[in-house]
Formats: structure tokens, sequence, C-alpha cells
């Protein structure tokens, strides 16, 4: 799986048609739109898309609003009342210049929860939104009725050494920022010097995952300085706020877009213990999150939900199944 990857950046934003309870975009004239005050100032997008039964609440990944799922999401309607929301910074959403990462975003997700009265939802989240319901899966899962990942199943959201550092630039450079910071006398109680002897241990490991990142990406096209210019000012505050979640319970459907060539199912039992950097991220998951079904989608798009929409519905309807 291309580390999620350290980079999604797709500009899928969809237009909306208005603000309150009102018709929404064109793609679905039978949803409604809502915004919801997570904070004084702050108010968040929220589409119904209607329907019957228990909550289901789609959260769209980078570059992209609720509106992503206009398609997709009410194909459930008939099973549940289905909701999208679009986190703050995103589409027609607040942009506050501060207060972004995954505890907030989880935390507007439950105060949205609250105005709404939903009990026991299920979430769906795609891409970056992984983290922010691992946020919720680690510190509230009491609260949700079981959890969706749509190739949202990365490093952020399920940290693993297994995997191999390629997927885990964004923590060492992190790491890396904080042993940093330790260099400035007083700035913690580790002596300057102690702290000088840590970074130069770390910096191999470093220096090898970027080598491997930076070969990885090498096809990707090289953003222009429009694109530069234009990234949101948060972006820096989500890099610093990234936490490793390593342990994750309850109900779990993980949907990984995985390449062409892998057919073999996750987890293939083996009499060899795995060692750092010798399971991919689905493997990773699969031995580390228990109760988790695990299903991959060779030759899907990262937006797995778009690409091989029926694969993805089936997987998603047998996993609620389940859950009754």
């Amino acid at each position: 799986m291309i580390p999620q990857r350290l980079l999604v950046f797709a500009l899928c934003t969809l237009p909306i048609a208005a603000v309150g309870w009102a018709s929404s975009a064109p793609l679905n004239a039978l949803a409604s739109l809502r915004f919801i005050e997570v904070e004084p100032a702050v108010k968040l997008e929220v589409v119904d898309w209607g329907g019957n039964g228990p909550p289901l609440i789609f959260l769209h990944g980078w570059g992209c609003d609720a509106h992503v799922f206009d398609s997709f999401a009410p194909r459930f309607t008939s099973r549940c009342h289905v909701y999208g929301i679009t986190r703050r910074g995103a589409g027609k959403s607040s942009a506050p210049a501060s207060g972004y990462g995954d505890e907030r975003f989880g935390r507007d997700i439950l105060t949205i929860i609250d105005a709404l009265h939903l009990s026991a939802p299920v979430l769906v989240g795609h891409s970056m939104a992984g983290a922010e319901m691992s946020w919720l899966n680690t510190h509230h899962r009491e609260k949700f009725a079981g959890f969706i990942y749509l190739d949202a199943a990365g490093p952020s959201a399920f940290y693993s050494e297994l995997t191999g550092d390629t997927g885990h630039v964004p923590f060492l450079v992190g790491d890396m920022r904080r042993q940093l910071d330790r260099l400035i006398p007083g700035s913690s109680e580790l002596h300057p010097k102690q702290a000088a002897h840590e970074i130069i241990a770390a910096l191999p490991r470093l220096q090898t995952a970027l080598t491997d990142w930076l070969e990885s990406m090498k096809d990707f096209p090289e953003p222009t300085a429009e694109q530069l210019r234009s990234a949101p000012p948060y972006l820096r505050e989500l890099s610093l706020s990234l936490q490793k979640y390593t342990t994750l319970r309850g109900p779990i459907l993980a949907i990984f877009a995985v390449p062409a060539e892998t057919a073999r199912p996750p987890n293939q039992p083996t009499n060899v213990e795995p060692v750092p950097g010798s399971l991919s991220q689905w493997d990773a998951f699969a031995r580390g999150v228990p109760s988790a079904r695990v299903v991959l989608i060779p030759g899907a798009s990262h937006f797995v939900f778009q690409s091989h929409a029926t694969d993805v519905l089936h997987a998603m309807n047998a996993f609620l199944d389940g859950l009754n």
C-alpha cells in the first residue's frame, strides 16, 4: 500500500448547494444539509441522506468533503440512516486558524453525534479519516457499534514496527523534531549533550526511511509552486500531532486497496515469526487487530468505494449484518 499516504492530495471537493437544511448537490437530490456548531464560531457541514435503521456516518479523506460519498452512501439507506460529516478546514465547514488533529476531529464527531441524538453509530472513514476513527476507537469505543476503514487503515490509523519505516516517515520526522528541540538548554530535563547523542543515533534510521520513501514516490508528479503555496496552513499542526495507535478493539472492517498481483489472504499462517519491516500494512493490521475483518481488493484505487463500489458494498453489508 502506498503510504497514505504520506500524500493523497486528491482534489475532489464537490460544490454544495445551500446552507442549513436544503437540497444538496444534484448527485443526490434527496439529501439535506445542516451546519452544526462544534465550538464557538466553528460549524461543520452534516449531510443527511436519510434512510431507516441505525446510524451510519461517512467521514471523507484529504482534499474532499462529505459529498465525495454522494453516489455511494445512499446505497445504505434501505438499512441505515446515513450521514456524512465535512471536517473542519474542508469544503463549506469552518476553517479556524488552529485546532486540527485526530483528537480535535474526533471530539467534533462526538459533538455532532450528541447534537443529532444518535446512538451507537457505525463510522465509515476513507483515507486520513482512519486516524480520527482510531482515536475514537482508542478513547470512546463504547459509543460506537463498529468502525469501517476504506483504505484508511494505514500507519496513521494503526502503527506497527513490523511494517518497516517507509510509511513511518511522518512519525520519524516528528520524533526528530522533538529531539532537536531538546538541544536547547532548559527545554527539557535531558542534558543537551545526551540529546545530541540520541539524535546522532536516530539519524541513520531516518536517513534510510527517507531514502526508501523517495524511491516509493519517484513516479508521483512534483507539486507545482501554486499547490505548495495553497497548502492549508494547518498541515504543520496536523503533522506535529500524529499519534501511534497500536491497540484497536471491537467490531472493525478494514478494506485495503492493494496491488493487482496481491492475491493471498492477509495474515496467512506462517511458521516464521515476523520481524520489523517484514510485513505489509494489511498483514500487520490483521495480526495486530484480532477483532478486525480484513478485506483486500486487488487493483482498486485509493478511492476504493468508487473504483470497486460493488466489492465494497458487499463487504460492508456483510459486516453490518454481523452487527445485528
